[in-house]
């Protein structure tokens, strides 16, 4: 999937601001992996109006526009201004030699029973009291592992 896609004219995935970064493959072989983890927390404002009722998303992390590990998730009935952790952990193989952009985005997957909460990723919520933005704050590791061809 690509990070521009629609869905009856509405977009999917909404980047997030400041997880971009460029990484550069050396070399000519495509021998080597790339290793992502994403760690943030994703929170909202609020509480869910009924029982059974919930919101779900997801957080994808994308290589060049595409979409190479997702996390889903979901915040459920009886929580106020509820968050969680989400870790997002991939390993890719042989990309090509080169510059790659990556990415991190989410998108709102359903909401059921009037789950529609405004969710907050990687920042606080302007009235949430029980965290904060540094608590919230998002980070990401990139390794990559090339194999020597000396």
């Amino acid at each position: 999937m690509d990070i521009t896609a629609m869905n009856a004219g509405e977009q999917i995935w909404y980047p997030l601001d400041g997880l971009r970064t460029n990484i550069l493959i050396p070399g000519s072989s495509n021998d080597n992996k790339v290793s992502i983890t994403l760690q943030t927390i994703i929170q909202f404002v609020g509480n869910l109006p009924t029982a059974n009722s919930y919101t779900s998303f997801a957080i994808g992390v994308f290589i060049d526009n595409k979409l190479h590990a997702v996390r889903l998730g979901f915040f459920g009935y009886d929580v106020i201004d509820g968050f969680q952790t989400e870790t997002v952990a991939t390993t890719i193989n042989n990309l090509s030699a080169g510059q790659h952009t990556i990415r991190v985005a989410v998108a709102r997957r359903y909401n059921y029973l009037g789950g529609n909460l405004d969710l907050f990723v990687g920042k606080k919520p302007p009235t949430a009291t029980n965290t904060s933005n540094f608590t919230n704050r998002s980070s990401i590791t990139i390794q990559s592992y090339v194999k020597n061809t000396d």
